[in-house]
């Protein structure tokens, strides 16, 4: 039988391991990709016995009879449950204990890179064990899967914990008392000579200026420079960059309201009804629209147990309407709110990695028709696990970068079609003298703060509930449409009370709205290519309608069961603000809603008023 190894048998295969493989660092990513180096023939312990390194982590393979290792299969790069089980109950408790620190890292990448780390090493005490493959493997899964981290990034901080226990195993074996004297002297010798109060204000103003990876990498030893703990450096250095953000052109860091949740259980059906009542003391809105986007709130706060995150299109006809008031008012409401006018693609994908906020996006009519690109981001976020790849660093190293975010979109007209397919869509109407409407002000908003709270408290415990709902939904809903509203009619399923019901009501009248708005596009358009067809710049209100229903598969020739009317088309264009004069439409008067609602039609001139 084979004597145990001892620690100095172990440090001296290790030696011969790195000299074969170059550096410590090729040791621990052959170890990652399952490579065995041979060991030597047999290493003498003290007392004449052999060594017989086990096929884990760290250990070479043992020699077979002839003096040949024996063949070994290349490990899997999936591992199912049978590993993981395999594991010993300290093995599971280390894993079980990481998980657990990575969720405490919650939204921040840091810590949860931080916390791969340290878990590996504790791993690495049963590296030969059963299953330990399969353990690394699931840690890196989940900081992939659940935490959306680049795979690039979980892999650096697993070789580098793999490889802070082989270079400590490597280390010649001494007594404790031997070890901690040691260890004391060393401190000794490499402790800097304390740095001036000068100097360390101006050590605190470079670590600001740093970006978050080189404060990361330098941020052990500037502790020690400064003689204080990590938690009071992370403080110093961020009173720094909150001092001096904004001072130049570099705009000012990101920074979301702390929500917290309300003490008490909240009914759901009551939060529901209450957020009506504050959203329709601000805004006109018809009565499937207010309830859509109460219920669009609290889906905001829900990201994680959906799969769909619909867009809230906020149409209006003109301005007046109140978009930017009712982006305001959610301001206060939805969680982690980012109100914008203008952003970019790249500002998207990158704040969505980082903190995924809900996009409060003013004025898309003016920069978004034309910008692809941020399109494409807004789309691709609308579902979950939709990634992009960019080059990141001199090296242009390819990112993942998560785009799962939710988004509202105010626009004076038609959305464009892809975003518009990927939403919930209201449309707004400029109130009447008699609509009594209070103003939201600034500064007097604890009415919707208090609203948010119990939003979030509610959120937080029915998050599991929401989840486990497959809704169903109205009769004739299909696709994607059914897609946008199934995170919303769960929401109202678990909320009870008549929600379900004005859930389903409200979905129904939004696709009727929304078939309605398709119908009013193709009305326009047949329009326009009649002027273009005919070269004139004006019609008769006989002569328009004579045309319409010559139309072939268009619906004007069997509208409502007959012939589209003068009268009818004019109810039609009326939402436009387009009227017959002396019974004649000019070409100048669908300028407006040419721009607005259409394509631009490279063919067509635009039409100059009077």
């Amino acid at each position: 039988m084979m004597a145990a190894p001892s620690p100095q048998n172990i440090a001296d295969i290790l030696r011969e391991l790195v000299a074969d493989a170059g550096s410590v660092d090729a040791v621990a990513i052959n170890i990652m990709n399952g490579h065995r180096h041979d060991a030597p023939a047999a290493a003498e312990a003290p007392g004449g016995g052999d060594v017989e390194l086990g096929a884990g982590v760290g250990a070479a393979a043992p020699l077979g009879a002839a003096g040949e290792p024996p063949k070994v299969d290349a490990p899997e790069e999936r591992h199912d449950d049978d590993d993981l089980s395999k594991l010993s109950k300290g093995a599971k408790k280390a894993l079980r204990r990481a998980i657990a620190s990575m969720k405490l890292g919650k939204s921040d990448p840091l810590k949860i890179l931080q916390a791969v780390r340290a878990g590996v090493v504790a791993l690495m005490k049963f590296d030969l064990e059963p299953g330990f493959n399969a353990a690394i493997a699931h840690l890196r899964n989940v900081a992939r899967d659940l935490y959306e981290l680049p795979v690039v990034d979980i892999q650096e901080q697993i070789d580098g914990g793999i490889q802070d226990v082989l270079e400590q195993r490597a280390e010649p074996s001494v007594g404790k008392s031997d070890r901690k004297s040691r260890a004391d002297r060393d401190v000794a010798d490499d402790q800097p000579p304390p740095l001036s109060e000068a100097d360390s204000d101006a050590e605190i103003r470079r670590l600001a200026s740093l970006s978050v990876l080189q404060y990361a990498r330098q941020r052990d030893d500037a502790a020690k420079r400064l003689g204080v703990g990590l938690g009071m450096i992370d403080r110093l250095v961020k009173a720094e960059r909150d001092k001096t953000a904004g001072a130049g052109t570099q705009g000012r860091p990101l920074s979301f309201p702390q929500i917290e949740p309300w003490p008490d259980p909240i009914d759901g059906a009551a939060l529901l009804d209450d957020l009506v009542v504050a959203i329709s003391r601000h805004i006109v809105m018809l009565d499937y629209a207010v309830h859509a986007t109460a219920l669009w709130v609290i889906h905001t706060y829900l990201l994680d147990v959906t799969d769909i995150t619909p867009r809230l299109g906020i149409m209006s006809p003109e301005k007046g309407c109140g978009k930017s008031t009712l982006l305001k008012l959610l301001k206060s409401l939805v969680y982690r709110p980012l109100l914008a006018t203008n952003v970019s693609a790249p500002g998207v994908f990158r704040v969505v990695e980082m903190m995924r906020p809900t996009f409060l996006i003013d004025e898309a009519d003016t920069f978004l028709p034309d910008n692809e690109p941020l399109r494409g981001i807004l789309n691709a976020g609308h579902e979950r696990g939709s990634e992009i790849v960019r080059p990141v660093g001199e090296d242009h190293v390819p990112h993942l970068f998560s785009t799962y975010a939710a988004c509202a979109v105010a626009q004076i007209g038609r959305l464009p079609d892809t975003i518009a397919d990927r939403s919930i869509r209201i449309e707004l109407r400029r109130r009447k003298p008699g609509d009594r409407i209070v103003e939201l002000r600034h500064g007097r908003t604890g009415h919707l703060d208090e609203l948010a709270r119990r939003v979030a408290r509610w959120a937080s415990d029915n998050a599991e509930r929401v989840h486990a709902i497959d809704p169903a939904v109205p009769p004739g809903v299909f696709n994607r449409t059914a897609d946008n509203w199934r995170p919303l009619l769960a929401i109202a399923d678990a909320a009870g009370g008549d929600w379900p019901e004005c859930a389903r009501l409200a979905c129904a009248a939004a696709v009727a709205g929304a078939e309605d708005e398709s119908v009013k596009a193709l009305l326009l358009a047949d329009i326009r290519a009649i002027f273009a067809e005919k070269s004139t710049d004006h019609l008769s209100s006989a002569d328009l309608v004579e045309a319409l229903v010559a139309l072939e598969g268009h619906p004007w020739a069997e509208w409502k069961g007959k012939a589209i009317t003068q009268n009818g088309l004019a109810r039609l264009l009326k939402p436009f603000g387009i009227s017959p004069v002396k019974r004649t439409y000019e070409l100048f008067q669908f300028d407006d809603a040419f721009e607005r609602y259409l394509p631009q039609d490279p063919n067509s001139q635009v039409s100059k008023c009077p």
